[in-house]
C-alpha cells in the first residue's frame, strides 16, 4: 500500500517583478504574457497617446502665439524709440515698450 499525505502549504517564487507603465494614461493593449520571460527594452503596452498629442498640440500654439507677440512687440519697440529719439513720446512709453518686446522674446524663447 502507498502512503499519501496532503498537507497545506504556499510557495514562494525567488524573483517577482512589477511591470507598470512609466507614464499615465490608458493602456490600449499589454504586449507580454503574465508570467512569461520578457527582454530589456521590450515594448509592453501601447498606451493612448491622444492626451499627449493634446499636451503637445497646446504647446505648439502656445509657442506660435508667443512668436507672434515677439513680432509685434518687437516692432513697437523700434517705433517708440524712434519717435522717442525726436521727443514725439516719453522716454517712460519708449522703455515700456522695450521691457514688452524683451519679455515677449524670452516668454518665446527667441532673442529680440
Amino acid at each position: 500500500m502507498t502512503l499519501e499525505a496532503d498537507l497545506p502549504g504556499r510557495t514562494s517564487p525567488y524573483e517577482v517583478s512589477d511591470v507598470r507603465p512609466q507614464v499615465n494614461g490608458i493602456i490600449q493593449s499589454r504586449l507580454f504574457e503574465e508570467g512569461s520571460n520578457v527582454r530589456a527594452n521590450q515594448l509592453l503596452y501601447v498606451i493612448d497617446p491622444a492626451p499627449y498629442r493634446a499636451t503637445y498640440d497646446q504647446a505648439v500654439a502656445l509657442l506660435a502665439n508667443a512668436r507672434a507677440a515677439v513680432v509685434t512687440a518687437k516692432l513697437k519697440a523700434e517705433r517708440y524709440a524712434a519717435l522717442s529719439k525726436v521727443d514725439s513720446i516719453s522716454q517712460q512709453a519708449a522703455d515700456d515698450a522695450k521691457a514688452g518686446a524683451d519679455e515677449a522674446a524670452a516668454t518665446s524663447f527667441i532673442r529680440a
